[in-house]
């Protein structure tokens, strides 16, 4: 029964109609997002209610049967720049991070104080989250931190806390941890001055998430 609601009465495959395409709506669309035909047209073949077989001269004079006005370039403000090109390479007005910070959950501390195969115990004197700067470390001291927080002064890597064993507030480290460990250094990323989108280059969601971590708060685009 089912199979022959489906069906017409030659037993062929009944057909969905085609839904109608308002293409004056499409050309202010354009306006707003594209900014070249081409980009449009490949938009417009892209939406399912569009998939056919188009000759190119169809598709030529569907867009000679609109006129597309040409614009220049502009600034406009980052988050509405998705699908849009880059007009002048924007460079990186600071660095990424912009200060030493933590790669891991764990214990800041000296390296010097995590001697290989040595039984140390160190007290646990703060905790410090991302977002929080935290105070300088002292001698026999460390720092409970967590991922992207500020690296306390006095202190010059994290061992992490896989590797550590808290006994109330002390804390004993069970693997050396070397200097610079899981550490990121200022730069690490991007430096400051550092060339982040070329020209030409158009933007998507990953270009205004860089954008935006850098504080860069409007983008030339064409």
């Amino acid at each position: 029964m089912a199979s022959a609601a489906r069906s017409g009465a030659c037993g062929t495959r009944k057909r969905r109609p085609r839904p109608s395409v308002d293409h004056g709506s499409d050309i202010n669309m354009f306006h707003r997002k594209y900014r070249c035909p081409r980009c449009w047209l490949v938009s417009m073949v892209a939406r399912p209610e569009n998939r056919r077989n188009c000759a190119l001269d169809e598709a030529m004079a569907l867009l000679d049967s609109h006129p597309f006005t040409a614009t220049g370039p502009e600034s406009i403000d980052v988050r509405d720049a998705v699908g849009r090109w880059v007009h002048q390479t924007a460079f990186a007005p600071t660095s990424l991070p912009r200060f030493e910070c933590a790669a891991m959950d764990g214990f800041a501390c000296r390296s010097a104080e995590v001697p290989e195969g040595a039984q140390v115990l160190l007290h646990v004197s703060q905790t410090i989250a991302a977002g929080r700067p935290g105070r300088p470390i002292g001698k026999g001291e460390a720092a409970r931190i967590f991922t992207g927080a500020v690296m306390p002064e006095g202190a010059d890597c994290v061992v992490m806390q896989e590797d550590a064993t808290v006994q109330g507030s002390q804390v004993a480290p069970q693997r050396k941890s070397g200097a610079r460990r899981h550490v990121r250094a200022v730069g690490e990323d991007v430096l400051s001055g550092e060339s982040v989108l070329a020209a030409e280059t158009r933007i998507g969601p990953g270009e205004i998430a860089l954008l935006a971590a850098l504080g860069i708060p409007s983008v030339s685009v064409v």
